[in-house]
């Protein structure tokens, strides 16, 4: 398997475990609830699955295509979207809750997941790419 591809994967099945972690902790008339039950949680397994999939279609030996790419990135971004609204979430709900740690590892991660396939290229260096 391709570098670039190993690397997009862990990503991947790190926003699909992302979706595990506390959203909301700390919240006295909600109690804890995880990711996987709000909505949010559901849509990082949807996303990391999908891009976990995608490295795993095709030629498995070569660098992404760009519709891979395209993928990385439109998934990266919307999981993003769903952890800076994570973060903001509790400031809606008030009464003192503050976000755990699912919606700022979930940040983390769709970044990497949008970034990666720039970062991590693998094809340097050979013979046939000068």
């Amino acid at each position: 398997m391709h570098q670039q591809r190993i690397a997009i994967a862990v990503a991947a099945g790190l926003c699909v475990l992302s979706a595990f972690l506390p959203w909301l902790e700390d919240v006295p008339w909600y109690g804890v609830m995880n990711g996987f039950q709000t909505g949010r949680g559901t849509s990082a397994i949807v996303l990391g699955a999908a891009v976990l999939l995608g490295m795993f279609a095709g030629n498995r030996t070569a660098p992404l295509t760009p519709g891979g790419m395209g993928l990385c990135r439109v998934a990266g971004g919307l999981a993003v979207l769903f952890a800076i609204y994570g973060i903001g979430a509790p400031a809606e709900v008030g009464a003192g809750g503050h976000p755990g740690t699912g919606p700022y590892f979930l940040l983390l991660v769709g970044v990497g997941i949008a970034v990666l396939p720039n970062l991590v290229r693998g094809d340097r260096g050979r013979a046939d790419n000068p």
